[in-house]
């Protein structure tokens, strides 16, 4: 007795990949709703470029551009001093800061991983 399984292996490999394109764009959308929003490009540089599928396993990144960002998620300790941040080595800011408080918005994502996927479950 055989069994034809020919098209079984494509389409697990597209139930992953849809699977992994609704897992990213729930885990984006979850650190958007997190993020504090000043002028919205914190927000705005949350973003993932699609999905890879390199045929043992599919994968997606999930970015935050803005150079700013780690000090907001983690804050700013100590007195005032300057802040200079660069990217791709190039100076892009440099401005005199005070301490600020952490605003977190990724690790909560990230916290909520179990949710974001069992959102995609259905």
């Amino acid at each position: 007795m055989s069994v034809d399984v020919s098209g079984l292996e494509a389409a697990i490999r597209e139930l992953a990949t849809e699977k992994m394109e609704c897992i990213a764009s729930s885990f984006v959308a979850e650190a958007q709703s997190r993020a504090p929003v000043r002028t919205g490009e914190l927000v705005g540089s949350i973003h993932h470029d699609g999905v890879s599928d390199t045929g043992s396993s599919a994968t997606a990144t999930v970015t935050v551009d803005a150079p700013y960002a780690i000090y907001v998620e983690h804050g700013r300790g100590g007195e005032k001093g300057l802040l200079a941040i660069e990217v791709g080595g190039q100076l892009e800011i440099v401005t005199e800061v005070g301490p600020a408080a952490a605003e977190p918005f990724f690790a909560p994502t990230v916290d909520s991983w179990g949710s974001i996927v069992a959102g995609c479950s259905g």
